[in-house]
């Protein structure tokens, strides 16, 4: 049997076509799902109806304390009664079996996943694991800085835990992995396509409105939280959005995890969609994305070849952009057709020109 964990909605849109096309354990799949976003509670009991898990179980777990006191109990918690830790996180009134599981299959390395996955790897030395796609995290963060955290040091050293490598990565676009050391193979997971049986199941699933951004030209894409001067890179963005095509015209799609309470923006919601179902079904040639550097702006292309206008702001932050999001953004570029369709503007004047263009085209 596999547990599957995940806590986005793009973690759990893969997930389902994952478990709906990859997986092919006849014991069946669990999942655990955290509850960090806005409808994912409601998503769950849907789940739980329709049958296509084993089991589901919902989660309460966030990052560490930001305490020092508190965050060192938190992490020597989950390194010494980690079966304790994640039995209280999970809502659902039920003991785990957590021996029955032979495979976990993770998004990301939050405390929780990272909790599960070591003590499962504790209690069976031929535990099988698998990474899927999450976006930006998937192609470059796990080789370069995932693992270099003190708990996961005193892990390796308490119970000989020396490596975290995956025995399968399931990704969109495998060729842009270029750092496969952690990896026992590379797969591809399978494309969505439009009518098909599992995009029927999705739109079940996310109870999908189709045309929630059918009146909107630009589409902001929301990060949170706002750290440094992401808001004001991202407000000074809409102004700028604003004067040309109108507040009217823009659409801003807040994070899963924002409550939108300090926007003010005019028009900003909280897609109760998965962004990847709405991307498919929506007419992306006629939308202008924009985001700092979120992974959903190049969704469109990612998972459907789709190419729509994309403007990325991640140039126009006080600090310098990381390695992993230049080269990751630029591995993209490269494989559009029409590499005119990608601007990341570097001064604010370049952001007026870019917009004004836009508008006149």
């Amino acid at each position: 049997m596999k547990a599957i964990l995940c806590c986005r909605p793009y973690q759990l849109f893969n997930a389902i076509n994952y478990t709906m096309n990859v997986n092919s354990d006849v014991e069946g799949v669990d999942i655990f799902i955290g509850l960090r976003f806005n409808n994912a509670e409601s998503i769950a009991k849907k789940l739980n109806e329709m049958g296509i898990f084993h089991n589901v179980y919902t989660y309460k777990r966030g990052y560490f304390s930001s305490l020092a006191i508190k965050r060192c109990i938190e992490k020597l918690s989950d390194i010494f009664l980690p079966r304790q830790v994640i039995q209280k996180c999970v809502l659902e009134n039920e003991v785990i079996q957590f021996k029955r599981y032979k495979e976990i299959v993770l998004f990301s390395f939050n405390p929780f996943s990272m909790c599960f996955l070591n003590y499962c790897r504790r209690i069976n030395n031929d535990l099988k694991t698998v990474l899927v796609e999450e976006g930006l995290f998937i192609y470059d963060r796990v080789g370069n800085n995932t693992f270099g955290g003190k708990e996961y040091k005193i892990r390796a050293k308490l119970f000989r835990q020396e490596k975290y490598d995956f025995n399968k990565v399931y990704v969109y676009k495998p060729a842009l992995i270029e750092d496969n050391s952690l990896y026992g193979e590379i797969k591809q997971l399978p494309h969505i396509k439009n009518g098909d049986f599992t995009h029927r199941v999705l739109k079940e699933v996310f109870s999908e409105n189709e045309y929630i951004y059918e009146g909107y030209k630009v589409i902001i894409l929301s990060q949170y939280p706002f750290t440094g001067n992401r808001y004001e890179v991202e407000k000074t963005a809409y102004n700028i959005l604003a004067r040309h095509f109108g507040e009217d015209s823009i659409g801003v799609k807040l994070h899963p995890s924002d409550s939108g309470v300090h926007t003010e923006y005019r028009n900003a919601f909280s897609d109760p969609n998965a962004w990847e179902l709405t991307v498919l079904n929506t007419d992306m040639n006629k939308k202008i994305l924009v985001s700092i550097n979120s992974s959903a702006i190049i969704t469109p292309k990612l998972i459907y070849d789709k190419e729509c206008v994309c403007i990325l702001l991640f140039k126009l932050l006080t600090h310098n952009p990381t390695k992993i999001e230049y080269d990751y953004f630029t591995k993209i570029i490269e494989t559009y057709r029409d590499k005119e369709k990608v601007y990341i503007p570097e001064t604010w004047d370049e952001m007026e020109r870019v917009t004004m263009m836009l508008k006149g085209s």
